[in-house]
């Protein structure tokens, strides 16, 4: 009996060994050009359901649908034989994977694709491997993959033919908070903005001054209205005592979790957003709750949950960008994902989208490390993720060290006070930072059964009294506090200095930011607190003196303001960069030692003047809008220092129009739907329209503009003309292009009625020309029929086309049919641009 267990056994291992052979670490996808690792665990797999919900005013994600169960050893070999596998009533048997022996993650049966090829060049590789789209998105395209197909090996297979920027399996992971964080009132405890060693949460004091100099900014600035935070997280409450709806830009389509896609609003005791949201913006001088660190700037707030998908998270970041956020801020990362950089490439392109189109994108490290255990913990993605003016925030404490949670790691850029430790790291110590709380008892105050511990037992209240308590909590902290402390300070600086780009703001804080803890910095930093903790005062200040006003992008005329203290014995110079170019294109117009200046375009082109020659740009000439920087050097004495302002190409798309009737001719009385049909990130509003209607009859000119009005489409019926013809414009602008309006006009010939009527005899062709519904009592007249436009008169054979043709002299033509073989003619009125006006059918004997 022992050897028949025995053998069993050993089949068993050799069977399993075969299969971690094929499947196990053997196995790896594409991440950009670099290759991530793939092992199985044969002893989970996913059950994905099929949706249950089809409603509209509710989103089931797929994590809602996913269950993961353990399998045992008989399981595990079916499970195995394919990497997807159908189940009874449509649902679906999953594998689960490490990726880099760490990231946990399920293998849904799709492929994530962007494409750098037209869509008709990798159409048969998609038909070849059975692929069909799921979803189209501005982050990706999902296709589902057949099933019993290798998944992995034809994401693999594609991106190795070049034509993709990214293919990648669709795998599923959960985003988690980094800190299960409550938001409360009263500044007297709000020891991140203002340290003064008092005594606040749970008898602890800390180091004066170990904080972000808050009131000293706010003698400054608190924020301007016009910049928007968009805060990614778990929701913001509506209408929150601290928060109300004035202040928040609460957008349809905003829910990217379960629930309905147009309320961003918590669920259950999920308070981890509205806590962010409060450190940044909560209201200031209320008598209530606490005070945000940019309290006069707005939140928009978008919601994932743990149901959200990679292209969820990607789509959220897009929306910010369409929508209008200045600032993003994410206390959000992925499991184990330290050494995965580019985990996602979708959140990857959507981060450095952002940062491109000039959105500062602020991303918490996560809490791995325990200092007092020697574990230094990493940098989880997305703030891991190598994108350029990425702003990746750690923790400091109330002493200015580092927090014991916080990773030690070259990729922290900053650091903001939060908590010093948990409960279980260092005893006595637990969550003691501020905010805002779903108010009532849901949320982190009363305390709930997932964050209670021996320093805050399950239902204790803090705070326990003062106006809407149970709105606000004092158990707040993780690198989910300090993000969005970065977060406000960078809605400050946009506030003072709206142009700054993500590069520039990067500099204010890395330049700013305090070196504390004792640390050793080398080249200004170091890997605990990056540049240091940040200085919002010094930051703010920064960015409001010496630095150069005015948009990032040239057009011909801008001007361009140099802020700093002036004094009687500075010079000032501007000059222009042009980058490779030898005769500049644009020019200082005014003094040179005058703090404002204009930039003029003078659009000089030195190559080949034709611009259909093949080398117009190429051949000694430039393009007319390339501009790299302008930068003014002020001198004061022997000490001198330059300022740049680094530009790119004015942005915003020239409309296009779509039309419900597309032909040129319009009759009258009927109606036309027009449509921009591209514009997608200009809101709707920034759309305008105008029609106007133009007579061609030369005894009674018109020019009257008929219909003003905004929005993504217009409809208009046309209506009768003074005499036969007249013309309408239709024109749509763009009136968000960042140097001057762009438009686009469809013109239109809008006719009455004609009657085209044609009587055979004699050997001739008599034609009339009539208004419909004149009852054929008068024939018009050719000043009727043609004011601007001539007219032709076509006859054509059924067999043999066209016969005969002349041009309309009058309302009553004559075309000679005696030597025309009979049969069946049809008599087109043709306009100058071969529309046909009218026709009618006519039989030659």
């Amino acid at each position: 009996m022992k050897k028949v267990k025995y053998k069993l056994f050993s089949l068993w291992l050799v069977l399993l060994s075969s299969i971690l052979h094929v499947y196990g670490e053997n196995s790896f996808y594409y991440s950009g050009s670099k290759k991530y690792s793939l092992s199985v665990i044969p002893t989970k797999r996913a059950i994905l359901r099929k949706p249950s919900q089809n409603s509209s005013e509710y989103v089931e994600r797929v994590g809602a649908r996913i269950e993961i169960i353990d399998i045992d050893a008989a399981s595990i070999i079916k499970e195995m034989a394919t990497r997807v596998y159908e189940l009874e009533n449509e649902n679906k048997s999953l594998p689960v994977f490490l990726i880099n022996g760490e990231t946990e993650v399920i293998l849904l049966p799709e492929i994530v694709i962007k494409t750098k090829h037209a869509p008709l060049e990798v159409a048969n590789l998609y038909h070849k491997f059975g692929l069909t789209l799921v979803k189209e998105t501005k982050a990706c395209s999902i296709y589902a993959v057949p099933t019993g197909s290798d998944i992995i090996d034809i994401a693999n297979t594609l991106y190795e033919t070049g034509m993709f920027d990214y293919v990648y399996p669709n795998f599923f992971c959960s985003a988690e908070s980094f800190a299960y964080i409550p938001n409360d009132e009263y500044f007297q405890y709000q020891v991140t903005c203002h340290n003064i060693g008092q005594t606040f949460n749970d008898g602890h004091t800390g180091t004066i001054d170990a904080d972000i100099n808050a009131p000293e900014a706010w003698d400054i600035t608190k924020g301007s209205p016009n910049i928007v935070i968009a805060v990614f997280d778990e929701g913001v409450s509506s209408n929150h005592p601290d928060l109300p709806n004035s202040r928040q830009v609460r957008l349809n389509g905003s829910n990217f979790g379960s629930g309905n896609p147009n309320d961003p609003s918590p669920t259950g005791d999920s308070n981890h957003g509205n806590a962010c949201a409060g450190v940044i913006a909560a209201t200031m001088d209320n008598n209530e709750g606490i005070a945000g660190i940019a309290p006069h700037c707005k939140i928009m707030p978008l919601r994932w949950d743990a149901t959200s998908t990679a292209d969820d998270m990607a789509n959220a970041i897009y929306f910010a960008i369409e929508n209008g956020a200045n600032v993003i801020s994410c206390s959000w990362g992925y499991k184990n994902s330290g050494s995965s950089p580019n985990l996602h490439p979708s959140i990857t392109a959507a981060i450095d989208s952002a940062i491109q189109q000039g959105v500062n994108v602020v991303f918490a490290t996560g809490n791995t490390a325990s200092h007092v255990d020697d574990i230094n913990g990493s940098v989880l993605f997305p703030a891991n993720a190598n994108v350029a003016n990425l702003i990746t925030v750690g923790a400091s404490d109330r002493y200015d060290r580092q927090a014991n949670y916080s990773p030690t790691s070259s990729l922290v850029d900053f650091v903001a006070p939060s908590h010093r430790a948990y409960s279980n790291q260092i005893y006595g110590e637990t969550f003691e930072m501020w905010s805002i709380d779903i108010p009532g008892n849901n949320g982190y105050n009363p305390t709930p059964e997932t964050m209670a511990d021996y320093m805050t037992p399950l239902g204790s209240t803090l705070p326990s009294s003062g106006t809407n308590y149970l709105a606000y909590t004092g158990r707040f902290g993780g690198t989910s506090h300090s993000c969005p402390v970065i977060a406000g300070v960078v809605a400050l600086i946009s506030s003072v200095n709206p142009y700054l780009t993500p590069l520039e703001v990067f500099e204010i804080l890395k330049k700013t930011s305090n070196k504390v803890g004792d640390y050793t910095y080398i080249n200004g930093k170091c890997d605990q607190m990056g540049y240091g903790r940040v200085d919002a005062y010094a930051a703010v200040k920064e960015a409001q003196s010496r630095y150069i006003v005015g948009p990032n992008y040239v057009c011909d005329t801008t001007m361009y303001c140099l802020i700093h203290p002036s004094a009687s014995d500075e010079t000032v110079t501007w000059s222009v960069h042009n980058g490779q170019w030898t005769y500049p294109h644009y020019s200082i117009v005014g003094a040179n030692n005058h703090d404002t200046v204009y930039i003029r375009c003078e659009r000089m082109h030195i190559g080949p003047t034709d611009p259909t020659h093949p080398d117009y740009l190429t051949a000694g000439g430039f393009p007319l809008d390339t501009i790299q920087s302008l930068s003014a050097t002020i001198t004061n004495g022997t000490t001198s220092s330059t300022y740049s302002k680094i530009f790119r190409n004015p942005s915003g798309e020239i409309p296009t129009i779509s039309a419900s009737n597309s032909s040129s001719n319009w009759l009258s009385g009927t109606t036309r739907t027009f449509t921009i049909s591209n514009c997608t990130s200009t809101p709707d509003a920034a759309l305008s329209w105008e029609i106007k209607k133009i007579t061609m009859h030369l005894d009674a000119p018109d020019d009257t503009v008929i219909t003003t009005t905004t929005g993504r489409s217009v409809t208009y019926t046309a209506s009768t003309p003074l005499r036969s013809l007249c013309r309408v414009y239709v024109t749509a602008t763009n009136t968000q292009m960042e140097c001057e309006p762009q438009s686009v006009t469809n013109a239109y010939v809008v006719t009455r009625k004609i009657l085209l009527l044609g009587n055979v005899e004699s050997g001739q062709l008599n034609v009339s020309i009539y208004e419909e519904d004149d009852k054929r009592s008068t024939s018009l007249t050719l000043a009727d029929i043609c004011a601007e436009d001539g007219y032709l008169l076509e006859l054509q054979h059924n067999i043999y086309g066209r016969m005969a043709s002349q041009n309309v002299q009058s309302a009553k033509e004559r075309i000679n049919s005696s030597q025309l073989p009979s049969g069946i003619y049809v008599l087109l009125l043709k306009d100058a641009r071969g529309e046909v006006v009218a026709q009618t059918k006519v039989i030659i004997h």
